[in-house]
């Protein structure tokens, strides 16, 4: 769709965009398929006449049928049908490009052809009925058969704002955060019956009375029968 830009006019809005329909190949096809089994029969008949080269013959006949097919899928991969809300376009050519402009304005009505064939491959012919200009007059081999014709009639009858009209796309909005949980409280507590405190060593001078002494972890306190030591220990909460 973005190298198709270039070709709108200032103000022209891409509507629809497709290539042909893939039945367009179909004589390609038939053709790439009978040159290989030709092909391969006349490489088949070599050993009867060697001096023939039928080998070599074979296979530019394979080839030949090969760079064909090639050739009429890219011309088919390039060529496009563009619509706007002014033009039809025709975009064409594999080397040198061109493009047929049909101006919606001139357009009088429509014509639509569908085979029986285009019925079951879902492709459709599309006639202009113009108004004495000369110009685009049919889409050929057109995909989505119904659709292409429904939009061509909007636009001819001027309703091209509803199909340019775009839906108004859905607002993200963020998720709400998290509630943080709050950390719950340090409860401190005297050790109990059962609760074991690992004590140091203090150091050469023993503590008299009333003293007080801080103690880290591993220390030791040697205490004689009759003295009396308050511990208080802040134990991490249960």
């Amino acid at each position: 769709m973005g190298t198709l830009v270039r070709y709108l006019t200032p103000g022209e809005r891409l509507i629809y965009a497709s290539r042909r329909h893939t039945v367009v190949l179909s004589n390609s096809l038939a053709v790439f398929v009978v040159s290989i089994v030709l092909g391969f029969v006349v490489a088949g008949q070599s050993h009867r006449w060697p001096a023939a080269h039928l080998g070599s013959v074979g296979a530019g006949i394979a080839l030949l049928g090969t760079l064909f097919l090639a050739w009429r899928a890219g011309h088919w991969a390039l060529t496009r049908y563009v619509i706007t809300n002014e033009r039809i376009l025709l975009i064409e050519g594999l080397i040198a490009r061109r493009i047929t402009a049909l101006p919606l304005r001139l357009v009088i009505d429509t014509t639509y052809r569908r085979t029986i064939a285009g019925r079951i491959l879902g492709y459709c012919n599309l006639e202009l009925n113009l108004s004495g200009h000369p110009g685009l007059r049919s889409l050929t081999r057109v995909p989505n058969a119904d659709r292409v014709y429904a939009l061509i009639l909007r636009l001819l009858s001027g309703h091209e704002d509803e199909l340019l009209a775009e839906p108004e796309p859905e607002r993200q909005t963020a998720p709400a955060p998290e509630p943080r949980s709050q950390p719950e409280p340090r409860t401190e507590r005297e050790p109990g019956a059962g609760d074991t405190v690992k004590l140091g060593a203090i150091g050469a001078a023993s503590p008299g009375v009333d003293d007080t002494v801080d103690l880290g972890a591993g220390d030791t306190v040697r205490m004689g029968g009759k003295d009396t030591v308050k511990v208080t220990h802040r134990l991490p909460p249960p």
